[in-house]
């Protein structure tokens, strides 16, 4: 997998206007699949794909009624 490609959770927030914080609790509660995920001791790391964001949009559409730009 090319990680060039592959988004941070700061990257994923912007792209859809919501916080960090939300997008860490919705990957969390299984809400948002990150395609790479590595966990340490004190620290997890998540990385998303446009598709994986995509999917996570069409989620946030339909729960929330929420609309987003193409990307």
């Amino acid at each position: 997998m090319n990680t060039q490609n592959l988004l941070t959770v700061p990257q994923v927030a912007e792209l859809c206007k919501v916080s960090q914080e939300t997008i860490r609790r919705d990957i969390d509660l299984g809400r948002l699949t990150p395609s790479f995920r590595a966990e340490g001791k004190q620290r997890k790391r998540h990385l998303m794909t446009m598709e994986d964001v995509k999917a996570y949009q069409a989620w946030r559409t339909k729960e929330y009624g929420e609309e987003f730009d193409e990307a």
